[in-house]
């Protein structure tokens, strides 16, 4: 079964920013553990997550993790 992500983001950079916190794993560790505990010990099938983010020349240069929330 194929999934699909969507990652809106309010500015081109944003996206960048996020699409990271998905496909690194130094990222993806700080990131999973938080979802999973919310949602009972197992990882969330749909959530939010709300990242912060700076910017140099248009290149992130630090993202951290704000908040996230499951979707039911």
């Amino acid at each position: 079964m194929q999934e699909e992500r969507v990652l809106p983001a309010f500015v081109r950079l944003g996206y960048v920013a996020a699409v990271r916190w998905l496909t690194d794993p130094s990222f993806a560790r700080q990131l999973v553990p938080r979802l999973e505990q919310s949602a009972g010990g197992k990882m969330p099938r749909y959530y939010q997550v709300l990242l912060k983010g700076k910017f140099k020349d248009d290149v992130p240069t630090e993202t951290t993790y704000v908040l996230s929330r499951i979707l039911h």
